[in-house]
C-alpha cells in the first residue's frame, strides 16, 4: 500500500476506536462488552500488521492497553462503598465479611454489580491471553536466559498500569510473562488472586496493596527489582518456588493468616538484597529454604505464632534485630555469615542449634523466657561472638547458663542489660571451625556457585566431624 492508502487505513482504524471509546461508558452491558471487544480486536490487529512501521504499530497497541487499564482503574462507586466498609473492621476481614457486604446490596444494585463485575473481568481475561505463555516453568525461564526461544505473549512487551484498582472479581495471570513495567500498586482485591509461575522481566511493583482474599504467588520469576512493601494480606499468603533478580521489598507489611514463603519443595531464591523489616505476622509463618545471595533484613517485626527459618542459607548480612517472637522460633541447621539478633525478645522456645556461623554473630541484649537452644547438632562458629541474654531480668553470660532462684524478675520492658565481657566464647556444647573446615566453608560455601541446593551436601559433609567431637567431650 502507499502512503494515502495507509493513513485512510489509520483513520479508520481511529474512527474504530473512538466509537469503541464511547461505547465503554454505555449503560448496557452488552453495548460495553462490544467496545471492549472491539479495542482488543483492534490491538491484534495494530500488532500483526507489518504493513505499518513498528513504531506506529507499537504506539497504537499502547494506547489501546492504556485505554482498557483505564477502565479497569475507574472507580465503580458500588465496589467503593464495599471498600469503605470494610476498611472499617478492625482486625482481619474475612471472605465471609465481603460476601455479606454484597449480600445487603439492594436489588438494583446487585444487578449493576454484576454486570460491571463481568464487562471487567472480560477485559482482564483477553489482557490475559494476550500474556500468556503455555505451561511456562522455572526450566523454561532459564532457557530463555540461556538463548533459548522465548514463549513471551503477543502483548508481553507493552507497559500496564493497573495502580489504585479494585479488582472484585478473580485475578487469573497465571503462566503470564510481563516484558516491560507493571505497576500494580495500591490496588485492593476482593476475591482471589492466582499469579503463580508469571515472569516480570522489568520492575514491578505491588506496594500499598490489600488483599481480602487468598494469594497464590508460587514460583515467579522477579528478573529485575520489585516491591510488594506497606501491603495487607487477610488471607493465606503463598509464595513459595520464587526467584528474585533484583531488589526485593516485602517490609512494612501485615499478615493476618499463615504466610509461606518456602519449603522443601518449593525453595525460594534471593539473588539481591531484600528487606522484610517492620512487619507483623499474626499467623504461622515459613521461612525454611531459603537461599539469600546478598543482605537480607528481618528487623522491627513482630510474629504472634510460631516462625521456622531453618534450612536456610545467609550469604551475606542477615539482621533479625529488634523483634519480637510470641511463639516458637526455630533458626537451626542453616547458614550464616554476618548476623544480627541484637534486642530480640523471645517468649518461648528459640532453637539455633546445628547451624554454621561463618563471619561475626552478635546475640547481645535479648529477652528469653526460656534457655535458648545452641548444643544440639553442635552449632559450629569460626569466631568469638558477642553475647549478654536476660531470662526473666537477670543477665548470663557466654554459657547461657541459669539457676532456679534466677527465674523471677523483671519484666523484658525493664531490663538491666549489661554490656557483655570482651572475652566472650560460645555456647555450651558448641565449637570453633577448624582451618579445614574454615576453608572448606571459604571455597564451597561462601564461594561464587553455591547455591541452596548444596544446604544438604554441606551439613552431611560436617556430620562425621560432629560425632568425632561429641566423642571427644564425653
Amino acid at each position: 500500500m502507499n502512503d494515502e492508502d495507509l493513513r485512510t487505513v489509520e483513520t479508520y482504524r481511529l474512527e474504530l476506536y473512538m466509537q469503541a471509546c464511547e461505547n465503554l461508558s454505555a449503560e448496557n452491558e452488552a453495548v460495553r462488552l462490544s467496545g471492549a471487544q472491539t479495542l482488543v480486536g483492534l490491538g491484534d490487529i495494530w500488532h500483526s500488521d507489518k504493513t505499518f512501521p513498528e513504531e506506529t504499530r507499537r504506539e497504537h497497541v499502547q494506547k489501546i492497553i492504556d485505554t482498557l487499564c483505564a477502565y479497569i482503574r475507574s472507580p465503580f462507586h458500588i465496589v467503593t462503598k464495599i471498600k469503605n466498609n470494610l476498611e472499617k473492621i478492625e482486625g482481619r476481614v474475612t471472605r465471609q465479611d465481603i460476601q455479606h457486604e454484597i449480600d445487603i446490596l439492594a436489588t438494583d444494585e446487585k444487578v449493576e454489580y454484576i454486570s460491571e463485575r463481568n464487562v471487567r473481568k472480560n477485559i482482564l481475561l483477553s489482557i490475559y491471553n494476550r500474556v500468556h505463555v503455555p505451561a511456562t516453568s522455572m526450566r523454561h525461564f532459564c532457557e530463555i536466559h540461556s538463548g533459548g526461544r522465548d514463549n513471551s505473549g503477543i502483548w508481553s512487551s507493552y507497559t500496564f498500569n493497573f495502580s489504585g484498582s479494585v479488582f472484585f472479581y478473580p485475578i487469573q495471570f497465571r503462566y503470564a510473562h510481563w516484558g516491560a513495567r507493571v505497576d500494580m500498586s495500591d490496588c485492593v482485591y476482593l476475591d482471589a488472586v492466582r499469579m503463580q509461575h508469571s515472569r516480570y522481566m522489568t520492575f514491578v511493583d505491588f506496594s500499598h496493596s490489600i488483599f481480602y482474599c487468598d494469594v497464590d504467588l508460587r514460583g515467579i520469576s522477579y528478573v529485575r527489582r520489585m516491591s510488594r512493601r506497606d501491603s495487607i494480606y487477610h488471607g493465606k499468603a503463598d509464595l513459595r518456588s520464587s526467584y528474585y533478580g533484583g531488589t526485593a521489598n516485602l517490609s512494612g507489611s501485615v499478615y493476618y493468616d499463615k504466610a509461606i514463603f518456602a519449603d522443601s519443595e518449593f525453595r525460594l531464591f534471593y539473588f539481591k538484597t531484600v528487606s522484610f523489616r517492620n512487619s507483623i505476622y499474626h499467623s504461622k509463618v515459613n521461612f525454611r529454604y531459603c537461599f539469600y545471595h546478598e543482605d537480607v533484613n528481618f528487623s522491627d517485626s513482630v510474629y504472634c505464632d510460631a516462625v521456622d527459618y531453618r534450612y536456610s542459607t545467609y550469604l551475606r548480612e542477615s539482621n533479625f534485630s529488634e523483634s519480637t517472637y510470641y511463639k516458637r522460633v526455630n533458626f537451626a541447621q542453616s547458614i550464616y555469615r554476618y548476623s544480627l539478633f541484637i534486642n530480640n525478645t523471645y517468649h518461648e522456645y528459640v532453637n539455633f542449634s546445628g547451624s554454621i556461623y561463618g563471619g561475626s554473630v552478635d546475640f547481645r541484649n535479648s529477652w528469653y523466657r526460656n534457655k535458648p537452644k545452641f548444643s544440639s547438632f553442635n552449632s559450629r562458629w569460626i569466631k568469638p561472638s558477642l553475647f549478654s541474654f536476660e531470662r526473666l531480668g537477670r543477665t548470663h553470660y557466654t554459657d547461657f547458663s541459669t539457676r532456679t532462684d534466677e527465674l523471677l524478675g523483671e519484666s523484658p520492658e525493664t531490663p538491666s542489660i549489661e554490656p557483655a565481657p570482651q572475652n566472650s566464647v560460645l555456647p555450651v556444647g558448641c565449637r570453633f571451625l577448624t582451618e579445614k573446615e574454615q576453608k572448606y566453608c571459604q571455597d564451597t560455601v561462601y564461594g561464587p556457585y553455591f547455591d541452596c541446593n548444596q544446604l544438604q551436601k554441606v551439613l552431611d559433609w560436617f556430620a562425621p566431624k560432629l560425632k568425632t567431637y561429641r566423642r571427644s567431650k564425653k
